[in-house]
């Protein structure tokens, strides 16, 4: 809701009686909204938007990025923005531990619109031409859907502590919360299509590839159901729990944990490949582009694996933990670090082509939208560097 910052003088209870009723009217007509200004249109039939780029939740995206890069605009939200956020060339969509949703123009920052709900958001959005799907936990977990041309919340579902990614496919939402809850919703109108019910929480995520959803637990299981019916495929037992989201290709499943290891299963068995450890807890999960995967850890070095090979092909030391994922475009790897750095390497050789300090940790993963690189700080700014 609107408030006014003015302190009425002298004026009479008619004049403030109205000045009281438009802003009640402004506050009901709130909400996501997509607001056209000018000539920005939106071509609602451009398909997802999603966090990670594509459904396997790679991180990466077959697009240039231009260096140097500077600071096109900053945003100040109301709490910090943990989660990645999406967007693209129009808008960005961000949500933050206070559960407001803001839709921020990707060309100059400003705020379109904001949604505030109860609750805090601490997992990433998705959307889907204009349906917007988001989660929130802690003090009002709910699930649901948005309509961002009208700002209407179309469905939403209760649930216990959403705070990792979730996916949908073939017309139904999969997601998991803390309560041990995973299932699939219809996209529709949120009505069940099957539910299990288990005593640990959905931490590294739920992914789909076809008919089949692949989802990580904190008493380190991962497992594979049905995604029409819900039936357990396989489940491997892991040596921890899986911190990090999950991440597939077409046969493989990867994910990390707090055992400071990556794990390569396959995706029809779940038997276990390989696995590669490092010298520290990795809490942002993998991205992966051909057969070279990235990720961070504690002890703040970024790894690349030739994941063919079982090999190292490099690593980078920063100054402190690196706990979100990396971004992977055509030739390089873009990632934040808590020592409040964005590095810019050439993803083949480790070489570093540019880093940008900011006043604060980078706590959100970079994203690519349009030509630039959004991320947020703990600082409760929203950066959006752009190449000049």
């Amino acid at each position: 809701m609107l408030k006014s910052t003015r302190k009425p003088r002298n004026h009479s209870s008619i004049f403030i009686a109205a000045i009281i009723f438009s802003i009640l009217l402004l506050g009901c007509g709130s909400g996501l909204k997509y607001k056209r200004e000018g000539a920005l249109h939106i071509p609602w039939h451009s398909g997802w938007l999603l966090p990670r780029y594509d459904g396997y939740n790679t991180g990466f995206v077959d697009r240039e990025l231009k260096l140097p890069l500077e600071l096109k605009w900053e945003y100040k939200t109301s709490a910090a923005v943990t989660a990645n956020c999406i967007g693209n060339e129009y808008f960005i969509v961000a949500g933050d531990l206070t559960g407001n949703l803001y839709m921020i123009n990707t060309a100059n920052g400003k705020k379109m619109s904001k949604e505030s709900m109860k609750g805090v958001i601490t997992a990433p959005p998705l959307l889907k031409d204009s349906l917007l799907f988001f989660s929130t936990n802690t003090k009002n977990d709910r699930f649901g859907a948005i309509n961002i041309k009208s700002g209407e919340i179309l469905w939403e579902n209760e649930g216990m502590d959403f705070s990792t990614i979730f996916s949908v496919g073939r017309g139904a939402l999969y997601i998991g919360g803390g309560n041990g809850r995973i299932g699939a919703w219809r996209v529709a109108n949120g009505s069940e299509v099957w539910s299990k019910i288990g005593n640990m929480q959905t931490s590294g995520g739920c992914i789909t590839r076809d008919t089949i959803v692949f989802a990580a637990f904190s008493n380190g299981n991962v497992t594979a159901y049905n995604s029409l019916t819900g039936e357990k495929l396989w489940q491997r037992k892991l040596g921890a729990a899986q911190s990090g989201h999950i991440t597939i290709t077409d046969s493989l499943v990867i994910c990390a944990g707090l055992d400071s290891t990556v794990h390569l299963l396959d995706t029809e068995s779940g038997s276990e490949i390989w696995d590669y450890q490092v010298d520290g807890v990795i809490r942002g999960g993998v991205s992966i582009a051909g057969n070279l995967c990235y990720f961070g850890c504690n002890s703040g070095k970024l790894f690349a694996i030739d994941i063919e090979n079982h090999s190292e092909l490099f690593y980078f030391q920063t100054d402190d933990p690196i706990t979100t994922s990396v971004l992977i475009t055509k030739n390089k790897v873009a990632f934040g670090s808590l020592d409040g750095r964005l590095y810019i390497l050439n993803r083949f050789t480790g070489e570093l082509l540019f880093q940008y300090e900011t006043e604060d940790q980078i706590i959100s993963s970079p994203i690519l939208a349009g030509n630039g690189i959004a991320f947020s700080c703990h600082n409760k700014k929203l950066l959006y560097l752009y190449p000049h």
